[in-house]
């Protein structure tokens, strides 16, 4: 690393920047540093601030479920040749899932609004992101989504939060955590595709939940194909380019949302031991040598990106090799504008803030505590991915804790307003501490039963004492 690399990725401006715009918002969304696929690097599991909430990940002891989300269920852009090393995505699909409200760059995002000028670094906004925690009654079942085709299988979690459909059952208002088997009830789609309990007619107290299917998913979300090559083969030494035209967007994102171009193909290697490297409008996708220590297996190149209003072309470059691209694909989709955002983000947790140093403040390390209130009966759905060490308190009792969305944490949730309590409490933490105490114990019996041993008979070996090392004339001459 160079000397003025280093320097231009740990500018202390970076913390000021990221301090004012966490400081400006007091809900609960994440904010990301964007810029080339070398400073993206650096820039993996580095926050500012303890608001900041990245979504990138580099770690060995990986969250599993959230890495299989992202490299199979979600199918993101590989940018690295370490598959361990999941950076900050450029995918506006995904930034708006995980709730990237702000991006901090020194380069245009489209699909997100200028918020704030430094000079030559950005903030970006985008009020359409879903909050990192929230309330909702429009779900889609997990059999569901598993039907859906690519590009739907991203666009989906923009119009539904998915569930398994064995907890998709109406929720008794007096036990909003629904943990008791009383308050479960056998259901039926309704004919509005809405879920009522069996024995409710249609005079249940408690709010229909809105279930969704493949075909709405489909509706909500039409795409326009594009036309593409046929199979080729690519052999060069030097990077060579294909230009994937289309039409202007003439309506506007004030209209329809952002613009994206979903684009995916297979990669087959003809020099294995050779990496692959192909960019769409400079989103990096990579397939390592198979001798690379850390493999990523991504024979499948998928990309997803925004576009300008004014946007009539993208631009493929194809790396250096010798490989052939199958079965390419693309269309192009409008994401949901804020106004249509809003019908899947129902209800928005906020946060406490009255107590920012205690145990019981909005995120204070291992706890995260606020306030919502649900519209109607639903899940409560976070981008928080999922781990048997969270508990889960809803007005002080403990719920069962569900995978939302795959990969993500969640539970039932009542309409009305409900105190959030979410701890963590790190596997093994206890035993590690329990067993390092039993070990601190020992030694100092050990210790003691010595110094005992040795008082009452001074032949006895006691607690050897360090020895002092005396350097001769003889060392110090040489």
């Amino acid at each position: 690393m160079s000397r003025n690399f280093y320097r231009q990725i740990h500018q202390t401006q970076y913390a000021k920047i990221l301090s004012d715009v966490t400081d400006s918002d007091d809900s609960l969304y994440r904010t990301e540093q964007w810029g080339t696929a070398r400073i993206n690097a650096a820039n993996i599991n580095r926050i500012w601030n303890m608001n900041q909430y990245s979504s990138s990940v580099y770690s060995s002891s990986y969250n599993s479920d959230y890495m299989t989300f992202r490299r199979k269920t979600f199918q993101l852009d590989e940018t690295f040749r370490n598959y361990l090393m999941q950076g900050a995505s450029a995918n506006p699909v995904f930034q708006r899932l995980m709730g990237e409200k702000y991006i901090v760059s020194n380069r245009v995002v489209k699909g997100y609004q200028l918020y704030k000028n430094y000079g030559q670094t950005k903030v970006y906004k985008n009020e359409a992101v879903a909050p990192v925690i929230y309330g909702t009654n429009r779900l889609l079942s997990q059999s569901d989504y598993e039907k859906l085709p690519y590009p739907y299988n991203q666009i989906a979690f923009l119009s539904a939060a998915v569930v398994d459909e064995t907890h998709s059952v109406a929720i008794n208002t007096d036990n909003p955590s629904g943990t008791t088997d009383n308050n479960i009830t056998d259901n039926t789609p309704n004919a509005d595709n809405t879920i009522l309990p069996a024995n409710s007619g249609n005079t249940t107290d408690a709010a229909p939940t809105n279930v969704l299917t493949v075909r709405d998913i489909v509706s909500s979300a039409p795409l326009a194909s594009l036309s593409v090559p046929d199979d080729f083969t690519v052999q060069t030494t030097k990077a060579q380019t294909l230009t994937i035209p289309y039409e202007a967007n003439t309506v506007g994102n004030s209209a329809q949302g952002t613009r994206v171009l979903f684009l995916r193909f297979e990669i087959q290697n003809n020099l294995p031991t050779h990496d692959v490297t192909v960019y769409l409008d400079g989103v990096r996708n990579k397939l390592t040598s198979v001798s690379h220590d850390y493999y990523n297996e991504n024979t499948t190149f998928t990309y997803a990106v925004a576009l300008g209003d004014t946007q009539t072309q993208s631009v493929l470059t194809f790396e250096k090799g010798n490989y052939t691209i199958l079965n390419m694909e693309a269309s192009i989709g409008y994401l949901p504008d804020k106004t249509a955002s809003q019908a899947l983000y129902q209800s928005v947790f906020r946060p406490d803030t009255s107590c920012s140093e205690s145990a019981d403040s909005a995120s204070s390390g291992h706890t995260i505590s606020g306030t919502i209130a649900m519209k109607t009966d639903g899940y409560l759905v976070t981008s928080i991915p999922y781990d048997k060490g969270f508990q889960i308190l809803i007005d002080g009792e403990n719920v069962t804790c569900q995978k939302v969305n795959t990969a993500f944490l969640g539970c039932r949730l009542s309409a009305g307003t409900h105190k959030i309590t979410i701890l963590y409490h790190a596997p093994g933490l206890t035993i590690g501490k329990t067993v390092s105490l039993i070990g601190l114990l020992l030694i100092l019996l050990h210790c003691g039963l010595l110094f005992f041993f040795h008082r009452k008979n001074p032949q006895f070996p006691g607690i050897p004492k360090p020895h002092k090392h005396i350097i001769s004339s003889s060392q110090t001459e040489s």
